[in-house]
């Protein structure tokens, strides 16, 4: 396993004890990047793409993160599975009311 800095554990410990908020904005730290890469992938209409990333965040924060151990890699890419799946819903579900977006 990778080792943490002692400033990643700290964050990590107050995620893992129930702060909801802090596990928020820290799994979006390690997953946000991918996810917006990725709905870069679905479309190049930038106001669609907001929607789709910001569907993302809700599907996460659904997720809630402080259940999970943010530093163990097999978790936090359940937690990106979880915003692709949701985004990759949107996109259909959009898709199939208007066509090609």
């Amino acid at each position: 396993m990778r080792r943490l800095s002692v400033g990643l554990r700290a964050v990590q410990l107050r995620c893992h004890t129930g702060d909801s908020m802090r596990a928020f904005e820290f799994a979006w730290s390690l997953i946000g990047g991918r996810v917006e890469k990725a709905a870069r992938r679905f479309t190049e209409d930038v106001d669609f793409r907001a929607d789709l990333v910001q569907e993302a965040r809700i599907a996460l924060w659904r997720a809630d993160p402080t259940r999970f151990n943010l530093g163990d890699a097999s978790e936090q890419a359940y937690l990106r599975g979880v915003a692709f799946n949701r985004m990759r819903d949107v996109w259909r579900r959009e898709v199939a009311r208007r066509g090609r977006v």
